[in-house]
């Protein structure tokens, strides 16, 4: 995981493009006015706010299946407080009934991108039609979380070692 303070996104990797931008959001609930329109608004203002009781998930679905190579949250403790994600799972498959769990990562006070590489040390790739993030806990005592803005990166090129989720 690599965290990078500050507001603008590194710049974008050629050998990676953005596969969010043609996925279905959704999310597990929301606050009125915070939901997924503010989460994929590419203004670091605007921002998802869960409701209810953890774990609280944002789903990104595929046409078809898709190679992951990071996910890039961006998060504010300074903004959002106890709303600030503190650990989250990234959870992918082939559909909602067989989501596995990849990776679970802590977030000490994160302010700003926060890097999630999806892949293993031999460099193979997640492929997969949903992708899950959950939120499992926030910051001090808070129950909603604020996510500002999540970016998921394919590979440019298609990768015959890929691992299916």
């Amino acid at each position: 995981m690599t965290s990078l303070s500050g507001s603008e996104l590194p710049e974008e990797d050629q050998d990676k493009f953005d596969v969010g931008k043609d996925a279905v959001w959704s999310v597990s609930s929301y606050q009125h006015g915070y939901g997924v329109e503010e989460l994929t608004d590419p203004s670091l203002d605007t921002y998802w706010k869960s409701s209810g009781p953890l774990p609280h998930q944002v789903n990104i679905q595929f046409k078809k299946k898709t190679a992951i190579d990071d996910v890039w949250l961006y998060v504010d403790c300074n903004v959002d407080k106890a709303n600030t994600p503190s650990k989250v799972a990234i959870r992918c498959g082939r559909d909602f009934n067989h989501l596995q769990e990849i990776k679970v990562v802590n977030l000490p006070k994160p302010t700003g991108w926060v890097l999630i590489p999806l892949y293993d040390p031999e460099g193979k790739y997640i492929k997969a039609k949903v992708l899950q993030i959950a939120v499992l806990s926030v910051l001090g005592i808070g129950r909603n979380a604020c996510i500002r803005r999540i970016k998921v990166h394919s590979p440019a090129e298609s990768h015959d070692d890929s691992i299916e989720a």
